[in-house]
């Protein structure tokens, strides 16, 4: 299991890298996307657990409802801001 230090430690290090311009085979901006999905998938989790265990109630379905919106707003963002990837390189 990883330890937050190390999640931690790691990312700092990837942000590092990629601020040299030392990411050839893009491992470092995979390594940055994945920590990113990850924050907007916790509190979907999160919130569907409270949910399941309120016994479907009105208020913990709202919130993952906002959760899921909250989800789906970053990873259209982010693929706004990243054009397609047309097998120029």
């Amino acid at each position: 299991m990883v330890t937050a230090e190390q999640i931690k430690e790691a990312m700092e290090f990837a942000q590092k890298l990629r601020a040299h311009d030392q990411d050839q085979h893009h491992l470092v901006k995979v390594l940055l996307d994945f920590h990113d999905q990850i924050s907007y998938l916790q509190p979907v989790v999160h919130a569907a657990e409270r949910y399941l265990h309120s016994g479907l109630g009105e208020q913990e379905h709202t919130l993952l409802l906002r959760a899921l919106d909250a989800m789906r707003n970053a990873q259209a963002k982010r693929s706004i801001q990243e054009p397609p990837r047309l097998g120029l390189d």
